[in-house]
This record gives structure tokens, sequence and C-alpha cells, in this order.
């Protein structure tokens, strides 16, 4: 694993998986932005707690052309995160907690949105328009301060 560095007056630490996946932080009014963008579709991450607390938001943009398959793990609970590449593009979330899969719903703290990102990285609610996605982390998966999260993404699967 590398470490990538470049957060502004703080000391976090965000780990890449591998080589292939490019990967840009950004500290800024206590909402830290991970920038990815993965020419293969295929890595994961890990973000490790700074000394001074988790901040108050955390944004994953990720520059992908699909998301099949999206997890956020904290060591006790994985959220499962999955945009349909057809039809109305619908959202799946599904929580894991204690051995147990649970479907997540609006009215959930778990629950976060997909926003698709266009070109320019703007923020879109059209998902066959997009040039990636946006999401923030619920509160809940950092409210117990985890040491770290892992974070694990697939633009589509493969055969």
């Amino acid at each position: 694993m590398c470490c990538i560095s470049g957060f502004a007056e703080t000391d976090e630490r965000v780990f890449a998986g591998d080589q292939e996946s490019d990967i840009s932080v950004d500290l800024k009014d206590e909402v830290l932005l991970v920038r990815i963008a993965d020419r293969d579709g295929i890595g994961r991450l890990t973000v490790e707690r700074p000394s001074a607390g988790w901040p108050q938001a955390i944004k994953l943009r990720l520059h992908l052309s699909g998301l099949e398959s999206l997890t956020i793990g904290n060591g006790k609970q994985t959220l499962r995160v999955s945009v349909q590449s057809y039809g109305k593009h619908r959202q799946i979330i599904n929580l894991l907690e204690n051995g147990e899969e649970i479907a997540v719903d609006k009215k959930s703290p778990y629950w976060l949105k997909v926003g698709s990102l266009t070109a320019k990285s703007k923020t879109s609610d059209d998902p066959a328009q997009a040039a990636g996605f946006e999401v923030t982390l619920p509160d809940k998966m950092t409210s117990q301060d985890p040491k770290s999260l892992e974070i694990r993404w697939i633009d589509f699967y493969r055969n």
C-alpha cells in the first residue's frame, strides 16, 4: 500500500490499495473530499482517523463510468451501495452489521445519497449522463470514532 499525502494543515493519512488509482484528498471547512479516478474501475483505499478526530463530513468523488459496488466499512458496520446501470438507475443500499444484512431506506441514519457528477465535477440527478459519482458518507459511519474507514469500489462487474 502506498501513502497518499496532501492534507492542508492536518496529519491525516490515506492509503491506496494499488498503484492504478489516482487519489487526491483535500480538507476544507471540516469537509474531507477524496477524489478517486481509477482506470481499471476496481480499487480500494483506507482512510485513517486524524489525531484531531473525524471531520464533520467526508465526501467521495468517484470518477468511474458506473457504480455497481461501493463498500464502506468502519470495522463494525459495512455499507454496500450500488447504482443500477439500467432503467431508472435505482440506488440500493444495504447495511451489514453483526452478521445481518438489512436494506437501508431514506429514513435510516445510514442512508446516503449518490449524486451524479457532470464533466465539470458538478452534481446532477441524472446518472445516465454521469461522469462519475459523489457520495457523502453518513455521520453514523464515524460517530463511534473508528480507527479507519475501508472503501472499495467496482464500476461494473466483469465475467
